[in-house]
């Protein structure tokens, strides 16, 4: 690994202050900066970072000002909101020799543009789409190598869509190894509501999206009913992928189990491995933008067509 690695966050709110957490469980003595004009995010960062044990360990700045940066940081994770990521990445991309972002990647894709300019010179550049790291997950697109999924469908109460889904439609162009086409809103809820997030948005329904491979995938977000839970289908098996339990269950077997990782615990891992030059599974900037593209644009007509608005953006993250 990097002797005293170099790394910088921006954004602290409760995601990034996640990842804080993780970054001062690196075993390197580090020095990390921590960017965020808001006093009080940057105070929850500093409190939650406390919470580790050896967290003393390492060289922390909590910054307001990006003129207060380094130039030369091994690593740079993104954690702000989807709104502000172009801006922040404008500012601070050219600073770090590696990234990894978080989703949404932005609310139109001219925001979209300004990220993947503002990291041409990094080394590599990943996205955040972190169910592609989970053991038990790698070990199904493994058993899935001489398999054709034919059908996809993940459902449960409320779960986010708008915010959330990118996460299974990158899951399932990972697992059947393909890339989306097109995503169709025409069975979302007309009604958006605030999300978790102040300033963002949220709503019911179902998307539907069409992979390359010629695949439909559904994801539905129910006004009640059970847990999330996701199924695919191959040549004469069922499967079942339940994130709670942190299974895949196939013909009603178990046959892979472990943990979800939390963000906190995740981050040290893919961390250690940059620091150390390893590849990560999390897929890179090219593939996620190509994927978010389509749907920002499907997302961003359907909240225009929906609110009767000429928005240029739309609320999500």
């Amino acid at each position: 690994m990097i002797s005293a690695p170099r790394i910088l966050l921006v954004g602290a709110g409760q995601l990034g202050s996640r990842h804080l957490q993780g970054l001062v469980k690196i075993t390197a003595d580090c020095r990390i900066d921590i960017l965020d004009p808001s006093t009080a995010a940057l105070a929850l960062s500093r409190t939650r970072a406390d919470e580790i044990k050896g967290a003393e360990r390492h060289q922390l700045r909590f910054l307001e000002d990006a003129s207060d940066l380094n130039d030369d940081y091994d690593l740079g994770i993104n954690a702000t909101t989807s709104r502000y990521r172009a801006d922040s990445m404008k500012t601070t991309g050219p600073l770090a020799a590696n990234w990894i972002i978080e989703k949404v990647l932005s609310q139109n894709l001219q925001q979209m543009e300004t990220i993947e300019h503002a990291v041409k010179g990094a080394d590599n550049t990943w996205v955040n789409l972190m169910m592609r790291e989970l053991g038990w997950l790698q070990e199904l697109y493994n058993a899935l190598e001489r398999e054709t999924i034919t059908g996809f469908e993940t459902s449960g109460k409320d779960w986010s869509l708008a915010c959330n889904a990118i996460h299974h439609i990158d899951l399932v162009a990972w697992l059947s190894r393909s890339q989306i086409t097109r995503v169709i809103t025409d069975q979302l809820h007309d009604e958006w509501k605030p999300s978790k997030r102040d300033g963002n948005f949220d709503l019911l329904g179902t998307l539907k999206v069409d992979y390359d491979n010629g695949l439909e995938a559904s994801f539905s977000s129910l006004e009640d009913g059970p847990d999330r839970i996701s199924q695919l289908t191959t040549n004469g098996k069922n499967w079942v992928i339940d994130e709670i339990t942190a299974q895949v269950r196939c013909n009603d077997e178990t046959v892979f189990s472990g943990v979800f990782d939390r963000q906190s615990d995740l981050t040290t891992t893919l961390a250690e491995r940059v620091l150390s030059k390893l590849p990560l599974n999390l897929p890179r900037l090219e593939f996620a933008a190509a994927t978010h593209r389509i749907f920002i644009a499907a997302m961003l007509n359907y909240w225009q067509k929906t609110m009767a608005r000429n928005d240029q953006h739309v609320p999500i993250t």
